[in-house]
């Protein structure tokens, strides 16, 4: 994960697939579940190599809704008619404002007759070459097309409706972990790039500093797995930097330097090497402050005016 390379990707072998079953007709359901995977995985590839990360996600959410409500292959008509159902009634228990919450994207897939998340993946000469060759996308009479009442095919193929097939279910896996990693790394990101203290060496402004992002970053990160070193390397950065923010924010100087120690050594993202070196030059400041300190508080004259005892002066403190 992380290092996926894109240039292997091909869709021309999934685009000729589909063609050629459309020309001859998908007349059994193994078929038409065949082309509607066919139809999502090219959706899924083109918009993994555009770099489109919330599409892809949308559409391994639908793809991974499917598979989770009805399994893989043909979906059973009898858990179609019982999604259908259910999505009916949870409609009417939310009333008319259920509809109105449906986002653009989502309403040209038939999921969202289904209680399914995310969009089934389009391609425009689909719809075109089905209706050539005679594919009704509603109200056929083939019972393979058959839907139950208040479930719309909006596609000519939908995986919500046709199925997914089990082979199309490893690539749509390793979709998910390259989405759940570069997740990760962006969420720790965010938090480590915001939150810092603020201000020059010895006036810093510790009113800044926030760590409930990034708390809520790793524990996001602790949750989905980490599976990269890349990913590893952010999350140990972000625990750092959480014990150093809340060392700075009590002005808990031992704990500070404790932390600075355990870093040393430590291969952290580059991100935070400036809050790490205002941190150290912080507690060098204040090392500096308290041994001046110390010093002019030592080896002073004793006795009163006119009678100073000079054997008490040092200057070692000092120097």
């Amino acid at each position: 994960m992380g290092h996926l390379n894109l240039t292997l990707i091909e869709v021309q072998p999934l685009e000729d697939a589909v063609e050629q079953a459309i020309c001859l007709g998908p007349a059994t359901e193994e078929a038409r579940c065949l082309v509607a995977s066919c139809v999502h995985l090219r959706a899924v590839r083109l918009v993994l190599m555009a770099g489109q990360w919330d599409k892809l996600q949308r559409y391994v959410d639908y793809a991974d809704g499917v598979a989770s409500r009805f399994g893989a292959g043909p979906v059973d008509p009898e858990l179609l008619l019982a999604a259908a159902q259910e999505q009916q009634e949870q409609e009417m228990d939310a009333g008319s404002s259920a509809v109105a919450l449906v986002p653009e994207w989502q309403r040209s897939s038939a999921g969202r007759f289904l209680g399914i998340m995310g969009q089934m993946g389009e391609w425009a000469v689909v719809s075109r070459m089905a209706e050539e060759s005679g594919l009704a996308a509603v109200g056929s009479t083939d019972p393979a097309h058959t839907l139950p009442p208040g479930v719309t095919r909006l596609l000519p193929f939908d995986v919500a409706t046709d199925g997914l097939a089990s082979l199309s279910l490893g690539e749509l896996r390793v979709c998910q972990a390259e989405l759940d990693n570069r997740a990760i790394i962006v969420r720790l990101s965010e938090g480590l790039s915001s939150g810092a203290a603020q201000g020059p060496t010895g006036h810093l402004d510790v009113s800044h500093i926030d760590t409930e992002g990034l708390e809520a970053a790793i524990r996001f990160a602790e949750s989905v797995g980490c599976t990269t070193i890349e990913a590893r390397q952010v999350l140990a950065t972000a625990r750092v930097i959480v014990k150093l923010r809340e060392a700075l924010q009590s002005h808990d100087w031992v704990y500070l330097e404790q932390v600075i120690a355990e870093a040393r050594g430590k291969v952290l993202a580059s991100i935070v090497a400036p809050e790490m070196r205002a941190a150290q030059d912080e507690l060098d400041n204040r090392a500096v402050l308290v041994e001046l300190t110390q010093a002019l508080s030592r080896g002073r004259p004793q006795g009163q005016t006119g009678r100073l005892y000079t054997g008490s002066v040092e200057l070692h403190p000092l120097e």
